[in-house]
């Protein structure tokens, strides 16, 4: 009856007054030269809502790569990120990472919980009830326009007035990162109170935006033959985003499907360097692996990462860059051990 309830749950119709868009909208108050002292909670008609039509692109992505950047494959809850979470907080022995996803994010903050084992539990539920009846682009605008940005602002219209007397249709890329990295700790790195963090958190925000571009970048040009342009934007999501082994795994695929073994062994010691001193996740080695055709090297990897974390995995089978893999025994063996096939 239990496992029924929770089903007829999750399929019942969302209440229309769980989404509304009144609610308290933001007032800025300004001095007697017209520049914004504070911003304080106002009532229905301040509240400034954008459509997602209308919102910059560089919004967007923005806030997805700083939020969220498997948004658009996972139905509510990650487990990749859940794994990954469990994993950092175990290490350090206290909690320094977390796995909310945009669509958890906005169900506590369209029903709020406690911040409690219990809370996260239902938290998770509402996400998966948004995505059953939501569209992403759905959830985004919901997001988009109840998220706390500091001084008071809530939605990205009402901080992009305030912080940049600007709409949410004409920020610049470094807006768009700003008002991101805000949504992690509106209160400590606004720019109005604390600019220098605010100025670091926009850095690494535009750094996590960059370096997954042209990550894309990378890999659509290597699709459309053009390889030296495709090594190039991954190159430069290394650059961008030069502690994190995932960029530099790919490269050092891509190298090898492009017949540059000595320069994706060469990308293969550095990770395993890397490995001995820091995690590199075993499925990021395997990239490299696969990209020199030393499939059963990568299947032991992939394996590994398995025992290790099998939430991690459940991305493997849909991967384009496991493609060359998916004919291998050992690949399918994994895959039916996940309960994917």
């Amino acid at each position: 009856m239990g496992l029924l309830a929770a089903v007829a749950w999750l399929a019942w119709p969302l209440p229309a007054a769980v989404l509304a868009s009144s609610g308290a909208g933001s007032i800025t108050l300004l001095d007697r030269s017209g520049q914004p002292l504070r911003s304080a909670l106002g009532g229905e008609a301040d509240r400034r809502w954008v459509a997602i039509a209308d919102v910059d692109p560089d919004v967007l992505r923005a806030f997805i790569a700083v939020e969220d950047d498997r948004f658009f494959r996972h139905p509510g809850v990650d487990l990749h990120a859940v794994a990954r979470a469990a994993r950092d907080n175990w290490r350090a022995g206290r909690t320094v990472s977390g796995a909310s996803t945009i669509s958890m994010q906005l169900a506590r903050l369209l029903v709020p919980l406690p911040r409690t084992w219990a809370g996260k539990l239902r938290q998770a539920a509402w996400a998966l009830r948004l995505e059953r009846h939501l569209a992403k682009q759905a959830i985004l605008e919901q997001y988009l326009n109840r998220v706390p940005l500091g001084q008071g602002t809530v939605g990205i219209g009402a901080a992009a007035d305030l912080y940049f007397d600007t709409g949410a249709d004409a920020l610049s890329v470094g807006q768009a990162a700003l008002l991101a990295a805000l949504a992690r700790a509106p209160s400590r790195d606004n720019p109005l109170i604390a600019p220098d963090r605010a100025r670091v958190r926009r850095a690494i925000a535009l750094g996590r935006d960059s370096a997954r571009g042209h990550a894309t970048l990378g890999w659509a040009y290597c699709k459309l033959g053009r390889v030296d342009e495709g090594l190039a934007a991954l190159e430069r999501a290394v650059t961008l985003s030069p502690g994190d082994s995932l960029w530099l795994a790919q490269l050092g695929q891509a190298c090898g499907l492009a017949g540059k073994a000595d320069r994706a062994r060469e990308i293969l010691g550095t990770l395993e360097a890397q490995a001995r001193t820091a995690y590199v996740a075993p499925y990021h080695l395997a990239y490299v692996y696969t990209g020199l055709g030393q499939f059963d090297d990568a299947m032991e990897q992939l394996e590994q990462a398995f025992e290790r974390h099998a939430g991690a995995m459940y991305g493997v089978r849909g991967s384009f860059l496991f493609a060359p893999l998916r004919p291998h025994p050992r690949f399918q063996a994994l895959l039916r051990r996940m309960h994917l096939v």
